[in-house]
């Protein structure tokens, strides 16, 4: 199964904030647990959906430096005006071996690492109360991570560049807090990182499933929605939907994907136990 984009920390849409903190100063930590509940299809392009029920720790860090939120974990490597460069961290789980369908008799893949710059220009004004509206360019290298007695076995897998434009925006209401944050993008990866997930060798070829090599290129177009709703301080919801539309992909004709639209959704709950006093600017 292809988790691109959807990271670690994802569950939490612009962290856990409380009904105080209408101002997006929001503390400098929290931590807690939460749970998800995901329909996702098998893989990009494939037609099997498989359901998930996923326990997690939360933590959040938003330090000057070092951050670990919704993103995944990040250093900031340069900060000035309305221009940050990121270097930051992401990942696939692993796809695994069919004995039915389009990948039947195929290997499965290793889950994959992703780490590399991310530049992010702001394009609304620095300190808005509730809105936030930036481009980011996130280009980062690909890595394989078997594990093998133990010892991953990491394996350069190429590199995917997804430009996106990003709006963030909160509001009250009589019952708490709701946040909302959409994206809208492009997603571009070279030969190898395509290979890894829709090349058939020739002796994985049948009479149903030809040979097949992917090349570098377009990789589909992508938006993602998440929508939260923070009860209290302390607990939140949110539901996360995400769309890929795959026409004109460059791996589209490949045998083993079949459908061109690829649509996952998470419903999540978190319990935050404990967070800092001291709070930070979060856009």
């Amino acid at each position: 199964m292809q988790f691109q984009g959807y990271k670690v920390s994802l569950f939490a849409l612009l962290m856990s904030c409380s009904p105080g903190l209408y101002a997006l100063h929001l503390p400098l930590w929290e931590a807690g647990v939460g749970a998800s509940t995901l329909r996702i299809p098998a893989y990009r392009g494939s037609p099997s959906v498989v359901y998930y029920a996923v326990p997690f720790p939360y933590f959040i860090y938003r330090g000057e430096v070092v951050r670990v939120d919704g993103e995944g974990v990040s250093g900031r490597v340069f900060d000035r005006d309305n221009i940050r460069l990121d270097l930051s961290l992401g990942g696939n789980v692993p796809v695994r071996r069919e004995q039915n369908g389009l990948r039947a008799g195929m290997p499965g893949l290793d889950p994959v690492v992703e780490a590399g710059p991310t530049l992010n220009i702001r394009l609304s004004e620095k300190g808005a109360q509730n809105d936030y509206w930036g481009l980011h360019f996130p280009l980062r290298p690909v890595f394989s991570a078997a594990n093998r007695h133990l010892f991953p076995e990491p394996a350069y897998r190429g590199w995917v560049l997804a430009p996106h434009v990003e709006w963030q925006t909160l509001w009250r209401s009589r019952s708490g807090l709701f946040g909302f944050k959409s994206s809208l993008g492009a997603l571009y990866g070279d030969a190898r990182y395509h290979e890894y997930f829709y090349d058939v060798a020739p002796a994985y070829a049948t009479a149903t499933r030809p040979a097949y090599q992917a090349t570098a290129g377009y990789s589909g177009t992508r938006f993602t929605g998440m929508l939260s709703y923070y009860a209290t301080p302390h607990l939140s919801f949110t539901l996360y939907v995400r769309y890929d539309e795959l026409s004109g992909a460059t791996f589209e004709h490949s045998p083993i994907v079949t459908d061109r639209h690829y649509a996952m959704v998470a419903l999540t709950a978190i319990w935050v136990f404990w967070f800092s006093e001291h709070h930070v600017e979060h856009l």
